[in-house]
């Protein structure tokens, strides 16, 4: 049993307590999918969202080869898609997630369905994952080398499935939404079996419930409260921000992540119809700074497309006829 100890250390102990296996981002507010995969498109825009995170910035361990500061990298493209009257939203996102001795990959498939209701609208998603996650067993530093079975070197790979399911009602100014992941409770023990299941890995079931309100204060000024709430039931922790947005164009906000840091979030819309957004985190960390460093970096970036059933009429010019 001795022998787990420090891989179930790697396995469970990344950013956050109680069993952070997923990346957490501080601008989960635009990405509202990957926690509940209903979400997907809800707005009928099409777009390309891209978030890489830097955080612990400068963080260096103990002892040399053990890794570094943990980084991920984010990518999604968003679509709505109406199959005669099934008015379907379909979503690709790639999550690269390294942390000290573990690389993560994530390959994502959304799909939801909206329904549009007099007072609001429904939706309905399910997103099937393929995942590799890879163990490198020379960055580990063990007490008793001999603690380790048949003392492993090098990358130890593993490839799963995994699923989630969730439901979303939404309006003009307000959404909330609840999501289900790792459905399957993938196991991911890194070669470590055990006859009696200790050396199991399974991943707990994560429930996530999102809720978002936008008030308008005046024509130009609005205010928009989040709320992430995620729980594995036998512990929770939850994200919460609000952000100033000023003429659809530009905001600031404030957010606070349970048991880890304060956070400043800044934006601006460019184009003139708002459809490139880039915005910037500063997270603070305001709990075991000894262990970390104080702060951690996120640089956010989405694109509007136009959407696969776009069948606006277009614009033709030629040097004789405009039409």
């Amino acid at each position: 049993m001795r022998k787990l100890i420090l891989v179930l250390f790697v396995l469970f102990g990344t950013s956050q307590a109680w069993a952070q296996q997923d990346p957490v981002f501080s601008h989960y507010m635009f990405n509202p999918y990957y926690y509940v995969p209903a979400l997907i498109a809800y707005d009928g825009l099409s777009s390309v969202t891209l978030i890489s995170r830097n955080q612990w910035t400068g963080y260096e361990p103990s002892f040399d080869q053990q890794g570094g500061a943990p980084t991920t990298q984010f990518l999604n493209y968003s679509t709505s898609l109406n199959l005669g009257k099934l008015p379907l939203a379909l979503g690709g996102t790639f999550v690269y997630d390294q942390f000290g001795p573990r690389k993560d990959t994530y390959v994502q498939f959304s799909l939801a369905y909206h329904l549009d209701r007099p007072r609001g609208r429904w939706s309905l998603g399910v997103r099937p994952t393929v995942f590799n996650k890879v163990l490198d067993y020379n960055k580990l530093v063990v007490v008793d080398p001999e603690d380790l079975i048949n003392n492993p070197t090098g990358d130890e790979s593993y490839v799963g499935v995994d699923l989630a399911g969730s439901i979303a009602y939404s309006t003009e100014f307000f959404l909330v939404g609840v999501g289900v992941d790792h459905l399957l409770q993938p196991d991911t023990n890194f070669g470590f079996e055990s006859s009696d299941g200790d050396g199991d890995n399974l991943q707990d079931m994560l429930f996530s419930l999102f809720a978002r309100y936008e008030y308008q204060f005046t024509q130009k000024l609005s205010l928009e409260p989040t709320v992430l709430l995620k729980s594995n039931l036998s512990g929770f922790s939850y994200d919460i921000s609000a952000r100033a947005i000023y003429q659809n164009k530009m905001w600031a906000g404030l957010a606070y992540r349970d048991m880890e840091s304060m956070t400043l979030l800044l934006g601006y819309s460019f184009l003139q119809d708002n459809s490139l957004s880039v915005g910037y985190s500063f997270d603070y960390i305001l709990v075991e700074q000894e262990a970390k460093q104080a702060t951690s970096h996120e640089l956010f970036v989405r694109y509007n497309l136009p959407g696969l059933n776009d069948r606006s009429k277009k614009i033709v010019r030629t040097p004789r006829f405009r039409f």
